[in-house]
Order: C-alpha cells, then structure tokens, then sequence
C-alpha cells in the first residue's frame, strides 16, 4: 500500500507492495540440552509478485510460522536469501498481524491505528507529520476496516474480531511492503472468522500490499489467495504451489463452487499425504 497527500493536506490510500524472493532459506535450530540441531526449514525457492495474497499451509509444526518470522527478519535464515523489492528483508516495511490481538491495552482505537503513522511521522523531510495528517491517516485505515464509530474505544471495550480489525489498521498504517498474518483469525468464532474473510478480501484489493497469511484452514487459505503454498512435513519444504484462478475478492457462494472444492481436495491430499 502507498500513502499520498491529497491536495488538503490529509492522506489517501494507494496501492503498492514489494516482489518477495526466497532462494534456497533453511533454518537449523540448535538444542542446547542435547547437543542436536532441528532443521525446521530447508530448500525454500518461492517468488511472490507485487501486490500478491499467497497462503501458506501444512501439517502442524513444518515451520509456517518459522517462514513468517523469517520473512519479517525477526531472525536470519541459516541458509539463503531473502530479498524484498531492490533491497533485503531486514530493509523492508513490513506489517505484521499475529494470532492473538496485540493492542496497546492504554491507547485508544484510534490512537493504535495511529501509532506506526507516528513513528513514521518522525522520519525527517517527511511532508505528513503534522498531528493532523497523522489522525487524518488513522481514521481512513479505521475507515477501511469497518470500525468507524469506535475511534475512542479501549481494546478492553470491543470484541475480539474488532480488535482483530484495529490490528490489521495499525499494521497498514506504516505502509507495509509487505503484509504478514499469522493465523490472524483462528482465535475468533466461526460467524466472526467468516466475517472477517470476507472483509480481508475487500481490504487486501484495495489496498494492493504483498500479503502472505499462514493458516490451519485450508478453505481459508484457498478462498483468500491468489496461490496457496503447501510445506511438507519437517523439515519444511515447497511441496507444490498452486493457483486459485477466480480473481479476488470472491464472493462467499465461491466456496461451494467446484473450483474450490477440487482445490480443497488436491491441499487436503497434499498436507495429509507422506
């Protein structure tokens, strides 16, 4: 996603997002209490393009998540290399939504959504760093995610997909090039999860940022993605990469459809097969 100053000052919403390369990543982790090393990741080669929403998915613990941190250079490969756009992934403007909400339990709605816009309003030569340009940005993302009428909330006083909601406005307030979720809606119930799918499909066309979201759903992973990305087992490798043609965002009767029934089948096969 892009920010640009509209002709009073404020900001709009663009699009963007940066070309994502893995070449031959592995990650080794070594056992202090017996000596040994665990290979979570080995032989990763994916390219995603500008702009893409690729799911990843597999059987419990073949390093999805290992994959995401990775990505987000919360630790470096012990192997290969990942580049974001021209530059690495430690350079990058990465937005991160976790499982569990991460909400600044103090501040406001607003006033989370706003935090990245702050932090960046730091930055020298920058022309939107006045307060009012900062809040300007916040109540459009809160605007895009649907939580308009709750600016002055506490994370304490709204439920559990709101929260979830104001997580995802606070990760595209920096701009991402990069968009990463980690399972963001597993912790929900199934009517507000369903909701919530439904909106992301809205939010991620419009806002055009290289996304890649980790799920145990394979259902989720296919009716969000423009390509689902299914791991093997430990040690986590690219078994298959596969396309969902129907262009996003896709309307909920698309999961009765047979394109992704046949979808479901051939990742349910895949995650289960040895």
């Amino acid at each position: 996603m892009r920010a640009d100053l509209r002709t009073d000052g404020a900001l709009t919403t663009g699009t963007g997002g940066a070309a994502l390369r893995l070449k031959d990543v592995g990650m080794r982790f070594s056992q202090p209490n017996n000596g040994r090393t665990l290979t979570a990741l080995e032989g990763i080669d994916l390219d995603i393009e500008p702009g893409e929403f690729v799911a990843v998915v597999g059987p419990s613990g073949c390093g999805k998540t290992t994959l995401l941190r990775l990505i987000a250079a919360m630790m470096p490969p012990t192997s290969g290399t990942i580049g974001v756009g021209d530059g690495t992934a430690a350079g990058a403007r990465t937005g991160f939504v976790f499982q569990q909400a991460s909400l600044y339990p103090w501040r406001t709605v607003l006033r989370n959504v706003a935090f990245g816009t702050e932090l960046r309003a730091r930055t020298p030569h920058r022309r939107d760093r006045s307060r009012k340009a900062v809040r300007a940005k916040a109540q459009e993302l809160i605007e895009l995610v649907g939580l308009e009428g709750f600016e002055d909330y506490y994370p304490h006083q709204i439920s559990g997909g709101m929260q979830q909601r104001a997580n995802l406005a606070r990760a595209l307030a920096i701009d991402p090039q990069l968009l990463l979720m980690d399972e963001p809606f597993s912790a929900l119930d199934a009517q507000t999860r369903e909701e919530l799918q439904i909106e992301l499909q809205r939010i991620a066309v419009q806002a055009g940022t290289t996304t890649v979201f980790v799920t145990h759903d394979i259902g989720e992973a296919i009716y969000l993605a423009d390509r689902v990305v299914v791991l093997s087992g430990r040690p986590g490798r690219v078994r298959e990469v596969l396309a969902c043609p129907t262009p996003r965002p896709r309307p909920l009767k698309y999961q009765v459809s047979d394109e992704f029934t046949d979808l479901r089948n051939t990742v349910w096969n895949l995650v289960h097969s040895k």
